[in-house]
């Protein structure tokens, strides 16, 4: 389970040894990535697209953070993404947890999510996965 902000050199030297990749693919647009996560996605999209080429098996996965990675402009354009890379790598959406909201008070850090205290629906997570399939 990785983001694959890492150095190719790491990447190939785990590679014999790994089954499966889960590969979080958080935000579309690299500016929105770099506010978000603190870096670009160039790293994570050339590993990416680097160990598809390289046919290792590999599973994108969306974490939903509301009105961050969960918007309809964002899957679709991750949906997107996965689907140039290769139509066989199969995408998951993960539910938003907002279990994490006591660890950040114990840190004491500002919680943004404060309005969301539930997992999204099945009929929400529904429309999510539409957004995936639907996008041209």
């Amino acid at each position: 389970e990785t983001s694959l902000a890492l150095d190719e050199n790491a990447v190939d030297m785990v590679r014999p040894w790994v089954d499966l990749f889960l590969v979080d693919m958080k935000l579309a647009d690299p500016e929105a990535h770099k506010l978000w996560t603190g870096s670009s996605n160039e790293t994570v999209r050339k590993n990416f697209e680097r160990l598809a080429r390289q046919g290792a098996n590999v599973m994108a996965r969306i974490p939903l953070i509301p009105d961050v990675t969960a918007t309809e402009e964002n899957l679709r354009a991750l949906g997107r993404y996965v689907r140039s890379v290769s139509g066989e790598i199969p995408i998951e959406l993960v539910n938003f947890n907002p279990l994490a909201r006591d660890k950040y008070r114990r840190m004491g850090i500002p919680y943004c999510f404060e309005g969301r205290l539930s997992p999204y629906s099945f009929s929400e997570m529904n429309n999510m996965r539409a957004y995936l399939h639907d996008a041209v």
